[in-house]
């Protein structure tokens, strides 16, 4: 890439000039036209970058190991496991790269002697199967935000706005973003301390669900109660917390209808609602190291901010994570003190949609300003940077998508990062490398399988 050149942004005109009010409509049948022409049918742009840093997007079959073994299913070895780094970002050469560099990363550049980006060629690996693409088509005229930004109407299970003209829409097409409508998996979670120590928060088999895909919902509008994510595990390790099960389930609308999570705790051999899991109230999978509306970078109601659209940019990004998650490094040498090791880490250039939040008047928050950066191909990749009152960067949150390149058209991992750049942890969820695997339930659970009562029936230990 180009040393010192400008970050490309892409004006956002009227919508933005309007982004105040927040009442959004639906754009016109002129510039819908551009999807599957100039844009892809969902919204990012078909075109590579003038400088040839990013790709055009190709309709081609994901590439595939030669390793992958189909009858190892979620074990995906890394198709581009020959690839050599493009070149390297270190805090000695940032102020060549950081145009593509996000705040909060730069951040951690300065703070951390050893930490670097290996930046490698981009690959557009999203798909989407053919309902999720018809319906996002027909969202591009239909969906629109009410005037607070906070719910949606007339919206199809698909990307709710391809051509987004303010924050608010860009952050629906991260909350109802596309992975697969049910998946089996089997992941753990960690703990790196400040001083480097590693400890197992959780090795969890469990489903996970996105309800507003399966096949009896596609067609459905997407409604205030319509349920947007169903999981349940059980922790298997460590020795601790073996037999503990839960239960998470959210919905569209998160303020009126608020997140559910049940916990069994074979101690007390009992059922526990816990109470009161949203906005900034720490993450108990993430052992105090993540709030609950950062999950995912952003995750919940949207009432607490306000999100004003600054554009399209070029950004490093982590992205196709495969050697991350190919188990061949012993977690110790992994997960190495302040940051991952960055020799299994991998950098992309990839055009995301930048935001920024702002505490409303009144309204109370650990963090009182934020910035996301979603990948334009998928919604659910990017980053989330947390500030405090005194607008010190505080937390960097990112969300890394694995392909599943078996799939022809659907499916991938969320793989999720949380360094705390004040007390100098960090947290990693959804680690599949040792054991773990995220592949298509071959028979979806039913709702009720996601509730209270059923974690109730099957948790005597």
């Amino acid at each position: 890439m180009r040393k010192n050149a400008a970050v490309p942004r892409i004006a956002i005109g009227l919508g933005l000039a309007c982004n105040a009010c927040m009442a959004t409509a639906a754009v016109g049948a002129d510039e819908a036209a551009q999807l599957g022409r100039q844009l892809t049918p969902w919204g990012a742009e078909a075109a590579g970058n003038k400088a040839g840093t990013i790709p055009a997007f190709s309709d081609a079959k994901r590439p595939a190991s030669p390793a992958y073994d189909a009858k190892k299913p979620g074990v995906r070895p890394d198709p581009f496991a020959d690839e050599k780094p493009l070149y390297s970002v270190t805090a000695a050469n940032l102020a060549q790269y950081k145009d593509v560099v996000s705040p909060g990363i730069q951040e951690m550049l300065h703070k951390y002697p050893g930490f670097r980006l290996d930046v490698y060629p981009t690959h557009r690996m999203q798909r989407y199967p053919k309902a999720v693409i018809e319906n996002s088509l027909k969202n591009a005229t239909a969906c629109k935000t009410t005037p607070d930004g906070q719910m949606l109407e007339g919206c199809l299970p698909g990307v709710p706005f391809p051509i987004p003209k303010t924050g608010a829409e860009v952050v629906w097409n991260h909350t109802l973003r596309y992975t697969s409508p049910s998946m089996d998996a089997r992941w753990s979670s960690y703990t790196v301390d400040a001083g480097g120590g590693v400890t197992l928060v959780g090795e969890s088999p469990g489903f996970y669900q996105y309800p507003i895909y399966l096949p009896e919902n596609i067609g459905k509008p997407v409604g205030p109660d319509s349920v947007v994510w169903r999981t349940f595990y059980e922790n298997v390790a460590p020795a601790r917390k073996v037999g503990e099960k839960g239960v998470f389930v959210t919905s569209v609308d998160a303020k009126k209808y608020p997140a559910k999570v049940w916990q069994y705790l074979p101690g007390q051999r009992r059922v526990k609602l816990a109470p009161d899991l949203a906005y900034d109230t720490p993450n108990p999978q993430s052992s105090g190291g993540a709030l609950m509306d950062e999950s995912y970078a952003f995750m919940g109601a949207m009432d607490r901010f306000d999100f004003k659209l600054v554009g399209k940019r070029e950004l490093l990004v982590l992205a196709n994570p495969y050697r991350f998650s190919d188990g061949s490094l012993p977690v110790e040498k992994k997960y190495t003190k302040s940051f991952p090791n960055p020799d299994v880490m991998r950098w992309e250039l990839r055009r995301v949609w930048e935001v920024e939040a702002t505490l409303k008047p009144g309204l109370r928050h650990a963090y009182k300003t934020r910035k996301f950066f979603f990948d334009e191909d998928s919604p659910g990749c990017g980053i989330g940077e947390g500030y405090d009152a005194a607008g010190k960067i505080w937390r960097v949150a990112t969300c890394v998508y694995t392909p599943w390149y078996e799939t022809s058209d659907q499916g991938h991992s969320e793989l999720n990062f949380f360094f705390d750049l004040q007390s100098g942890t960090y947290v990693v969820n959804s680690d599949t490398a040792y054991g773990g695997y995220f592949y298509p339930s071959a028979q979806p659970k039913p709702p009720l399988f996601f509730t209270g009562d059923a974690l109730a029936a099957g948790g005597v230990r």
